[in-house]
C-alpha cells in the first residue's frame, strides 16, 4: 500500500488499536503518530478524521506514561473541537475531560480546574444533574478540589468539595443503586473528605467510619478481595480507624482500634504486592503504615523488622538519584522512633543524623519535618549518654 495512502486508511487504526488492546503499546505508538501525519497533511489540522487521530495518540501516549509528550496533543483536541463543533458539544466535553485529567495526572492540578468546572456547567446544561456523565463530573470536580486543598492546605477548596462530594454520592444511589462501582467510589470519595475534614472537627471522623466500612463491604461483594479498589478501600478504613484512635480516651477502645485496623493495612500491603509487587510506591505505603501501628501496639521489634528490610531498603533504591528523597528521609524517620523505642539509641543514632541532615538540607531548618527530625535526635543522644548535646541540639 502506497504510503500516503497508508496514512490515511482505516486499516492503520485497528490494527493500533488491536496492539493497545494487547498490551503492546510501544508498538502501536509509531502506527497512530503515522496516522496523525498523514490525516495533517491531507486532510488538514482541523478536519474530523485528524483531530480523531490527535486524540488516538494523545491517548496512547497518557497510557504508556508519556504524559509531558500527551499535553500538546490533547490541547490540540481540545482547540481543534472547539473551534469546529462549538463549546457544548459532547466531542468537545470529552476532549476537557480528557485534558482535566491528564493535566491532574500531571501535577497541574491549578491548570486542571477551571476545565472541570467547564465540563460540569456544560454537562448540567445538556444533560440535567442526575444523569450519571454529570454525577461522574461532580465527583470529578469535588476530587480535584481536595487534592488541592490538600496539597495547599486551603481549607476553603476542602469546604468546596464536601457538597459536590455529598451530591455525587447521592445522585449515584437514586441512579445507579448502592453497589454500583460508580456509587462505591463516590463512597470513598466523601469518607476520604471527612477524614481531612476530622482534623480540623473530629466529629467528622462519626460520619466517614461507617462510611469507609460501607465502601469496603459493597467492594469486597462487587469487586472481589483482591481488586485494587477493594484494597484501598481496606486502607481508607485502616486510616480512618487509626485517625478515630487518636480521640478515644479509652485505652481499651483505643486498642481496639488499633487492632482492627492492623490486618486491613496487612491485608492492603499483601495485595499490592501480589499484584504490582513488594517494592512498588503503593505497596510500601501501606507496609510503613502497618509499621506505626505496629509500634502503637507495642510490637516494635515486628514494626522495625518489616520498616528495615522491605520499606527503607526500597525507598533509598527507588529514589537513589532524586535530589529530595523525601520518601527515604521519612522511612529513616520511622526506623530511628522504632530504633529509639526500643532502647537501641546506639543503632539509630547515625540513621537519625542522616535524616536530620536530609531534612534539613532538602526543607530547611523550620520545616515541621526537620524540627521533628531534631526532637528525635535530641532523644537518641539523651539515650546514649549525651545529654548535654542533645539539649544543645533541641535549644538550637
Amino acid at each position: 500500500m502506497p504510503t500516503e495512502e497508508r496514512g490515511l486508511s482505516r486499516l492503520l487504526e485497528r490494527v493500533a488499536s488491536l496492539l493497545q488492546e494487547h498490551g503492546e503499546l510501544e508498538a502501536a505508538e509509531p502506527l497512530l503518530r503515522e496516522q496523525y501525519e498523514a490525516r495533517r497533511a491531507a486532510l488538514g489540522l482541523k478536519h474530523a478524521d485528524t483531530l480523531d487521530g490527535v486524540n488516538n495518540l494523545a491517548l496512547l501516549l497518557h497510557q504508556q506514561g508519556k504524559l509531558e509528550e500527551a499535553e500538546p496533543f490533547s490541547r490540540l483536541k481540545l482547540e481543534g473541537c472547539r473551534e469546529a463543533r462549538g463549546d457544548n458539544h459532547p466531542d468537545t466535553v470529552t476532549a476537557l475531560d480528557t485534558l482535566s485529567q491528564l493535566l491532574s495526572d500531571i501535577g497541574k492540578l491549578d491548570e486542571a480546574l477551571p476545565l472541570k468546572r467547564e465540563s460540569l456547567a456544560v454537562k448540567r446544561q445538556v444533560l440535567g444533574d442526575r444523569h450519571p456523565d454529570t454525577l461522574l463530573s461532580v465527583n470529578n470536580l469535588a476530587v480535584l478540589l481536595s487534592d488541592l486543598g490538600r496539597s495547599s492546605g486551603n481549607t476553603n477548596m476542602l469546604r468546596e468539595a464536601e457538597p459536590l462530594k455529598r451530591e455525587a454520592l447521592a445522585g449515584c444511589r437514586e441512579v445507579l443503586g448502592n453497589r454500583h462501582p460508580h456509587t462505591l467510589a463516590s463512597i470513598s470519595n466523601l469518607a476520604d473528605m471527612l477524614m481531612q475534614l476530622g482534623h480540623l472537627d473530629p466529629r467528622a471522623f462519626e460520619e466517614a467510619e461507617p462510611l469507609c466500612r460501607e465502601a469496603l463491604a459493597g467492594s469486597r461483594e462487587v469487586l472481589g478481595d483482591g481488586h485494587p479498589d477493594t484494597l484501598k478501600c481496606a486502607g481508607n478504613l485502616a486510616a480512618c480507624l487509626v485517625d478515630v484512635s487518636k480521640y478515644i480516651q479509652d485505652e481499651a477502645a483505643h486498642l481496639r482500634c488499633l487492632r482492627e485496623a492492623e490486618p486491613l493495612y496487612a491485608n492492603a500491603a499483601a495485595g499490592f504486592a501480589r499484584g504490582l509487587g513488594s517494592t512498588h510506591p503503593s505497596t510500601l505505603s501501606y507496609v510503613s503504615e502497618r509499621a506505626r501501628v505496629l509500634m502503637d501496639l507495642g510490637r516494635a521489634s515486628e514494626a522495625e523488622e518489616i520498616q528495615r528490610d522491605s520499606v527503607l531498603a526500597a525507598w533509598r533504591s527507588h529514589e537513589a538519584g532524586d535530589k529530595v528523597p523525601r520518601n527515604t528521609l521519612t522511612s529513616l524517620n520511622i526506623l530511628c522512633d522504632l530504633l529509639h523505642s526500643q532502647g537501641k539509641d546506639a543503632e539509630a543514632e547515625p540513621l537519625a543524623r542522616e535524616a536530620q541532615a536530609g531534612f534539613l538540607g532538602a526543607l530547611g531548618p523550620q520545616h515541621p519535618f526537620t524540627l521533628s527530625s531534631v526532637d528525635l535526635l535530641a532523644a537518641i543522644l539523651v539515650g546514649v549518654g549525651r545529654r548535654a548535646e542533645g539539649e544543645a541540639l533541641e535549644v538550637d
